[in-house]
């Protein structure tokens, strides 16, 4: 999958991968919505799950994927009160990481490896996470 992405710029693969999420959800039963505001999570679901959503390719220097959890110019880490989960969409192998807000909220970059003793490895494919009050 990495040659789709060689050319793309880092604010088209963020689109691409906010789509590539709300296609996942709504194939898994959900009614993923946008919200309005800029300065909120990327999708909101039904139930009231907020998510936030990030992709990245793999990084072989670093064995892992990197993932900025930062906005705007000054480059301003993202409100922890914003979202509920980081969803990130590793690119390269097509995998999700669901992670809890709390989880990875002192760090304004979250690195994943697909190792299995990864720190993240819990959240691999963990849809059933964002299943509360469903």
């Amino acid at each position: 999958m990495q040659e789709h992405f060689k050319g793309l710029e880092s604010n088209m693969i963020g689109v691409a991968a906010e789509y590539r999420v709300i296609s996942e959800l709504i194939l898994r039963g959900y009614h993923p919505a946008k919200p309005l505001s800029v300065k909120r999570a990327d999708l909101i679901l039904e139930n009231g799950i907020r998510l936030e959503i990030k992709a990245s390719r793999f990084y072989p220097s670093e064995n892992a994927y990197k993932f900025d959890l930062t906005y705007g110019h000054g480059r301003e880490k993202i409100d922890q009160d914003f979202y509920d989960y980081l969803l990130a969409w590793c690119l390269d192998d097509n995998v999700f990481f669901i992670i809890p807000a709390e989880a990875i909220s002192a760090h304004s970059k979250v690195s994943i490896t697909l190792n299995e003793d990864s720190k993240y490895a819990l959240y691999k494919e963990a849809w059933d996470l964002i299943n509360k009050g469903r």
